[in-house]
């Protein structure tokens, strides 16, 4: 087009020399003259009015001429403007997004196979890097501290007190009982042959005791030996089987639900946890032992060492894990695209969260953008200035040459006829 608008300006010129210098011209020369002549200064008005836009006609400094290169600091800055007011608006950009159904794009988003097994790619991939990275201190000590502050401030007395007294009340001891009683019943069959011979010469020394007399020292008679014989063993077998033929039915009686033995140990210990329970004593020792066992020198090292082998046991899990896993991000994934179509409090909420992140976002950085728009224009090659806006508009600004050419040329026609034919 450029072309084509340099050509009827260098047309119209000739063919007005060409017609000044015709002899003896009649009307209709004349008038094809004064066309000439019009279209030739509309089309250097032209010219040189779309020249001035990029820059300085014939490189003469005229006033008012390289507009845009000028101009391109305060173009740049309406530029910006204009887009953060028009196009990065927090309203309209949320409108746009609730229009365009993000719930729906979503799940079309999440059904593609292909994208499935790159979310499950990506957050296994991480995964090993994330649990390495729990285990450094800077993620671990804030863990710690949280969870020592969390234990300082439970009432584990009054939670030990409760389970204590829950514990007997609800017969929870009474298992425990049974098992004592058997490892005492055990023992005792064990354990009968010593306890005879224990009670054997018990007796004998006792029966010794009893026979010692002014009599049996005039005679010199040992005492001893006369007791050690066989009415002493038959008495001491006697006495040492009736007490451990006692102690068996006790500890049966007390493993026998519903027994009075029973009963009256589960009552006595009853009434000690109570009793423990409700004392000063048990809470402060509670609080003692919390707090020594909190202290940093011991939880911390504890702590740490607990932390770090889970971490290093889910390490070493993870290669076996990863098909479970995989399955469970499938799993979670398409529960998740269903409830993006059909539940309406999740679609609503995913569009609430949207919304509010967009808005977030353009009220923080559009002003950013407005800037960075400026100031790119701004530090534009005056060159690339004129590139940019001759390619956006240039064939446009051409027409305008070429329409400047024929309206003159319309406008000097219809004056010069004017002229001659009714002011003449």
């Amino acid at each position: 087009m450029k072309g084509w608008a340099t050509g009827l300006l260098v047309g119209s010129a000739s063919l007005f020399v060409g017609l000044s210098f015709w002899p003896a011209p009649n009307v209709w020369i004349l008038a094809a003259r004064a066309a000439a002549e019009a279209a030739t200064i509309g089309a250097l008005a032209d010219w040189f009015a779309v020249t001035a836009l990029f820059k300085r006609p014939l490189g003469l400094p005229i006033p008012h001429t390289g507009l845009l290169p000028r101009n391109k600091a305060r173009i740049g800055a309406r530029l910006g403007q204009f887009v953060g007011e028009k196009f990065l608006d927090p309203d309209t950009l949320a409108q746009k997004l609730t229009e365009a159904d993000l719930p729906g794009q979503l799940a079309t988003w999440l059904d593609d196979p292909e994208v499935r097994s790159g979310i499950s790619a990506a957050a296994l991939s991480v995964l090993p890097g994330v649990v390495a990275a729990l285990k450094d201190p800077p993620v671990r000590d804030p863990v710690q501290a949280k969870v020592a502050d969390w234990l300082r401030g439970q009432d584990f007395a009054g939670i030990t007190q409760r389970g204590l007294v829950g514990l007997v009340e609800h017969g929870g001891h009474l298992p425990l009982l049974d098992k004592a009683a058997d490892w005492a019943l055990t023992k005792l069959a064990a354990e009968a042959p010593r306890i005879k011979a224990f009670l054997q010469e018990r007796a004998v020394t006792y029966l010794a005791g009893q026979m010692d007399s002014g009599l049996t020292r005039l005679l010199r008679l040992d005492t001893k030996s006369l007791a050690d014989g066989k009415i002493a063993k038959w008495l001491a077998d006697e006495l040492a089987d009736a007490i451990l033929a006692d102690a068996v039915t006790r500890l049966e009686e007390l493993r026998t639900p519903g027994s009075p033995l029973r009963y009256q140990a589960h009552a006595y210990l009853l009434q000690n946890a109570h009793s423990l329970a409700e004392s000063g004593a048990w809470a402060a020792n509670i609080a003692r032992l919390k707090d020594y066992l909190l202290a940093e020198e011991r939880f911390g090292p504890r702590f740490a060492g607990l932390w770090d082998q889970v971490m290093d046991d889910i390490s070493a899990g993870l290669p076996a894990a990863r098909p479970a896993l995989e399955a469970l991000i499938a799993d979670h994934a398409q529960r998740f695209t269903d409830r993006l179509r059909h539940d309406p409090k999740v679609r609503a909420r995913v569009t609430a969260q949207a919304e509010t992140l967009v808005r977030a976002l353009i009220t923080r950085y559009r002003p950013v953008a407005v800037r960075y728009i400026a100031e790119t224009v701004a530090h534009w090659d005056d060159r690339a200035v004129t590139e940019q806006f001759e390619g956006a508009v240039g064939r446009d600004l051409q027409f305008i040459r070429i329409n400047g050419t024929c309206v003159g040329a319309l406008a000097g026609l219809v004056l010069f006829l004017i002229d001659w034919f009714l002011l003449a």
